[in-house]
């Protein structure tokens, strides 16, 4: 049986990891996606947290980034799209809208702890569904 290490504590994972996937558009269209673990108590410290915050608010006069609410045009939008895979759960989908700087911050911090992954040459769409189970 393979051990598990929690993303952000590092530390090895008793009892069944949540495992995110969290994916962006780079500049020239390329994806960049990362793997996550986590325990329990830092999905709902971490990563809940963060996808709650930056959750989209229903906004009629066009796009506002989820993080500091600034007004955003179409073009200039940066979308992450994440993935959250918890033990006996169904997946669940979120898409984070954001602008430029503050979508620097949150790539920053799933990629500083995340596990690159390779790019799958996918089109350019929204979220898959990739396999949790394909590593077990």
């Amino acid at each position: 049986m393979a051990f598990v290490r929690c993303s952000v504590g590092r530390h090895q994972i008793d009892g069944k990891a949540a495992t995110v996937y969290v994916a962006w558009r780079v500049p020239g269209g390329n994806r960049l996606a990362y793997k996550l673990h986590f325990c329990a108590q830092h999905y709902l410290a971490h990563e809940l947290r963060t996808i709650q915050h930056h959750l989209p608010e229903n906004d009629s006069d066009g796009l506002t980034c989820s993080s500091c609410g600034i007004t955003i045009e179409e073009r200039d939008a940066v979308l992450l799209w994440s993935t959250d895979y918890l033990p006996k759960r169904e997946a669940a989908q979120y898409t984070i809208v954001c602008c430029e700087p503050c979508s620097q911050i949150l790539q920053h911090s799933f990629s500083t702890i995340g596990e690159l992954l390779p790019d799958r040459g996918a089109e350019l769409r929204g979220p898959s569904t990739p396999d949790p189970w394909r590593d077990a």
